[in-house]
Parts: C-alpha cells; structure tokens; sequence
C-alpha cells in the first residue's frame, strides 16, 4: 500500500494530506468540516481505503448500565494528602479499572479515552512508567491526537482481559481554579469496534461526576447552586408571611405529590395545584398538574413523600415554557415546607403548623399581600 490522500474543504486556503503505506494504514485519519461546506477527497496510488462521514450532534449523555454491552468500567478519583507537581494547587489519583465482559475471549487492542477537567493537567511521568518495563500496563499513550473525541489523553490496551479487571492508576494535577467545573468523561472501546462503548463520568467531588444541570424534554439549564431544604424546624408566622409577599416570590402554591420520576440529569415531581395562594406568571392551574424539577443531588433535602401536600413558594419569570406550560424548578431560592392534614392538625406536632398556613391563605386569598 501506497496510498496519497487530500481532503480539500470549500473557504480553506491549504489542503489536509495524507499518506497511508503498510506501516501506518490501520491509523485512522479525520477531520471536521461544518455542515453547510463542501469538501472533495481525491485519492492517488495504490491501496484500498475506507471512507466515513458522520453528522456529529451534542447532546447530554446519560450512563446507564445498558449502554456498557461489551465492557464493565468504573473510574475514581481520590484527593492525594500532597501536591505532587510543581506549581500545582492540588494533586488526585485517578483510577480506571474495566474488563471485556464477552464469555469466549478477551477484548483485542482496546482505546480508552480520558476527558480531562479544565484546569487540570495529566502527570505524563506515571504514564510514561505504565507503558514501558517489565509489567507495561499499557501498549503506549497519546496526549491531543486525533484519536480523541475531546483532544484530551488516549491509551491503547494491547488487550483486556474477560476474566479479571484491568487497572490503570496515574496521577492528575489541579493547576488553576475553576468555578464551575463541569465533569469529564472517560470511554472505552476495542479499536477495531468503536460503536460499542462504555462511558462513565468522573469529578473531584461529585459521585459519578454527576452533571449539575437540569434537563427535561429539550432543554438543558445549569443548576449550580445549593440545594432547596424541606423547612421541618419551626416556623414563625412572621417568617412564612414576609416570604410569601416578598419581591422575588411570583408563586404560592399548595401542591399534592402524585408522582416522581428520577433520572440521572434530574429529578421530576409532577404535583397538583391545589390550591393558588398567589398567582404567579402562569394562571388557571388550580386543580391541575405541573412538574417541578430538582437536582438529583437534592432529593435528600427535599425529601417528598407521594400523596403528601406542600406549601410551595417561588419565581417564575425566569422560568422556560415548553408545550404552553412553564417548567417549574426548585432552586435553593425556593421555600418548601409540609402542610399537615386536618387530621395531623389535631396533634400537639402539627398544629401551631396548620393553622399558621391555614391563616397564610386565608390571607392571602383575601386580601393578598399588603407590601
């Protein structure tokens, strides 16, 4: 094989060439062009090649067990006592460990592609010592090539095993701060069948490195901020007024659990306007149902329990609207707290409780809020 290859892209000034002989022609070669250019590939020599083109879309990935088919993959990553690297804030180990879950052989020459977080810097020295001695844990590894999806760290596995895990450990370094670090993720798959692949995520403080976004439908929005708290201590009466009438606060709802759906990217509660107290920017849904949606990371401290009836106070006007119904969240700006049945407002626990929400709508519903 012999094989001259250019790829000329339409608003470029140089062309992408490529040679491909006996010695290199399992290496894959790419590039990316936008969807509205034309480019033309011409090929001269000898030698059969194989061309792909994809349509390339992002999308918030999800992990869920049925996507890892043909690998099991766990990654860690665990803070280190000592910096380590010059210059460095922080220092982490990162653990990866997966075996090819096939019953009849092992997995052939294996990619496995590390995402790395920003502001962090991967220790090259650990991985130089895996790829070469006695033990070589791996065949060899690339730092921004091609190969990766992000442009992070590749390493090649000559094989893995189907009976016991492969582990592959390497320090990563924190050199600058970042505010809201996203996690990254980490994908394996046998190079010569890359469709079937395995990703986990990973961050320095977040199980998983589960996303601190909200998605529901087509709509993604960021959910960096603390969680909302169930308010179970006392409340005055006071208190819960001056919230109610506050400024920022659109919405005063009573609500009925009825459902909860939780996924990875969020966590939905589809509760029933029982009663408004307030209107906010959406009206008429007394008596019907909306979907409040919370972070995962937050489920403990909200702590819904399905059929029970909350008070629920927030903002709307920042809020989207899918299908002519707004997308209620329940940020760290949102009041929660649980509104006690007239039955639980015969007991000593709940009744200062009920009857200071039962005053609150009866105040609210008429004569509103004074301020």
């Amino acid at each position: 094989m012999n094989l001259n290859v250019q790829l000329s892209v339409e608003g470029r000034k140089s062309h992408n060439r490529w040679t491909f002989t006996s010695s290199n022609n399992h290496v894959t070669r790419s590039d990316k062009v936008k969807l509205t250019q034309k480019f033309n590939v011409t090929a001269h020599g000898n030698g059969l090649a194989t061309l792909s083109v994809y349509s390339l879309y992002y999308a918030l990935p999800e992990e869920t067990e049925n996507d890892c088919k043909t690998f099991d993959l766990s990654v860690q990553m665990k803070k280190e006592h000592e910096v380590s690297y010059p210059g460095a804030i922080e220092s982490y180990l990162l653990t990866i460990e997966t075996y090819f879950k096939s019953s009849e052989r092992d997995a052939a020459m294996t990619v496995v592609d590390v995402g790395l977080l920003t502001g962090f810097k991967v220790d090259e020295n650990d991985l130089s010592k895996l790829s070469k001695g006695k033990e070589k844990y791996i065949e060899r590894f690339e730092m921004n090539m091609e190969h990766s999806d992000r442009g992070a760290l590749v390493i090649f596995l000559n094989k893995v095993s189907n009976k016991e895990r492969e582990r592959i450990a390497f320090r990563m370094h924190k050199i600058n701060e970042v505010g809201m670090l996203q996690p990254a993720g980490v994908t394996v798959y046998e190079y010569n069948a890359p469709d079937d692949r395995c990703v986990k995520f990973y961050h320095p403080h977040k199980k998983d490195g589960a996303l601190n976004r909200l998605c529901h439908e087509d709509l993604c929005q960021c959910a960096e901020e603390n969680c909302s708290l169930q308010k179970k201590h006392h409340i005055k009466e006071s208190q819960r007024a001056t919230k109610a009438c506050a400024p920022g606060v659109e919405y005063v709802y009573k609500t009925r659990v009825e459902g909860m759906e939780f996924s990875l990217q969020a966590d939905i509660y589809n509760m029933t306007i029982e009663q408004v107290l307030k209107e906010g920017t959406e009206t008429d849904v007394e008596g019907k149902i909306r979907s409040f949606l919370a972070h995962p990371n937050c489920r403990e401290f909200l702590d819904f329990q399905e059929g029970k009836t909350y008070l629920i106070m927030g903002q709307t006007t920042s809020l989207p609207s899918i299908g002519g119904r707004l997308r209620y969240n329940l940020g760290e700006e949102t009041w929660i707290e649980y509104w006690p049945t007239q039955e639980e407002a015969q007991t000593q626990r709940y009744k200062d409780k009920y009857d200071g929400m039962t005053a609150l709508a009866d105040q609210l519903f008429n004569f509103g809020c004074t301020t």
